[in-house]
């Protein structure tokens, strides 16, 4: 037991002799972060050549990946935001943050230039790009031309990379969308190696890909090694998505706009002129079967779920509505169910306010 107490008494009351260690080992140790400290200082001037002249410099380029400011999708004017300052300094108070003028300005070009250098590089070992384009108006009333272009890489991964979102002042014309276009392609040292692009189904770019086939190669293609290098123009997909749902509910839209109260009667019309709309055509093309089949898809999955077929309230009102002349497009056999469906309805609501 004696042995127990006796040690947390000498804790209690130190010695002269605890106490003079104590002091001597707390220089001891600051010495140590100090000389730590200046060992770190000298490893950053020697191995990454930092002088007092260009520490500044190196603090706003250098102690930070660009791409870190860059890919964070952030304003420029972050930097001048107190919490954000705050929030820095506590991660590391000897950080010192780039100022707004030069993040926006000397840096940002900087990157830019270093991207630029990175996607040629990607794009040099590819041998067929294919390239999107598309052209689109700002708020402010600009217009501008975005391209992309897509490829393998040396491990066979799809890789996308943005090329351009330029300024297209003037008319857009074919001709002067080509110039645009070849401007960029020939930034990238890619014009050779296009083989498709993806454009909207307007006017002015449907004459796109033989314009470029023209500067390509003037002469008639025979060689199949020509042939190869032909540059196919691609529709988008969404935009002709777009324009064949558009076009399959004209019938609706004429009907809803010229009444004044869109009632019940005109649901099952609508959904039935869709499906017939949908019917898979021997000449139909490839794109517009898949097309088709998939808006099957999901007309039959909306209809099943709301039952939009089978709900007696809409098969009643849509008899009673003349405009939809009996379901003129479904066969007889259909026409005749829902008109027993119907008139069993009827009968049930007439019965049911009389008693």
């Amino acid at each position: 037991m004696e042995s127990f107490i006796q040690p947390l008494s000498s804790l209690d009351e130190p010695s002269n002799t605890q106490l003079l260690n104590v002091n001597q080992q707390v220089p001891l140790i600051r010495n140590k972060r100090k000389s730590y400290s200046k060992s770190s200082i000298r490893r950053l001037y020697i191995s990454h050549s930092i002088t007092e002249e260009n520490k500044e410099e190196y603090s706003e380029n250098e102690a930070e990946p660009n791409n870190k400011k860059m890919n964070a999708s952030l304003p420029f004017r972050i930097v001048e935001n107190r919490e954000f300052v705050d929030l820095v300094h506590e991660l590391d108070n000897n950080y010192s943050i780039p100022k707004r003028k030069n993040l926006s300005g000397k840096i940002l070009n900087e990157e830019f230039d270093r991207t630029v250098i990175r996607i040629k590089s990607c794009l040099a070992k590819a041998s067929s790009i294919s390239i999107t384009l598309d052209i689109w108006t700002s708020i402010q009333n600009y217009p501008y031309m975005g391209v992309t272009c897509h490829c393998l890489d040396e491990r066979m991964i799809l890789s996308s990379y943005t090329l351009a979102v330029r300024h297209l002042p003037g008319t857009h014309s074919s001709e002067a969308i080509k110039e645009n276009l070849i401007m960029v392609l020939n930034e990238y040292n890619i014009f050779d190696k296009i083989v498709g692009i993806v454009t909207d189904n307007c006017s002015n770019m449907i004459n796109l890909s033989s314009l470029l086939n023209s500067d390509v190669h003037p002469e008639p293609r025979t060689s199949f090694s020509q042939m190869q290098k032909k540059v196919n123009q691609f529709s988008c997909c969404a935009h002709v998505l777009n324009l064949i749902l558009q076009r399959m509910s004209k019938y609706s839209n004429e009907k809803l706009s010229g009444c004044k109260y869109v009632t019940i009667s005109i649901v099952i019309p609508t959904f039935g002129c869709l499906q017939a709309s949908l019917l898979v055509d021997p000449n139909d093309s490839l794109i517009v079967r898949v097309l088709k089949k998939l808006l099957n898809y999901w007309t039959k999955m909306y209809t099943d779920k709301y039952g939009i077929f089978t709900n007696k309230i809409l098969i009643a009102a849509t008899f009673l509505d003349v405009r939809t002349k009996l379901f003129g497009k479904y066969p007889d056999k259909i026409r005749k169910a829902f008109l027993k469906e119907a008139k069993n309805t009827i009968k049930n609501i007439i019965s049911n306010k009389n008693n």
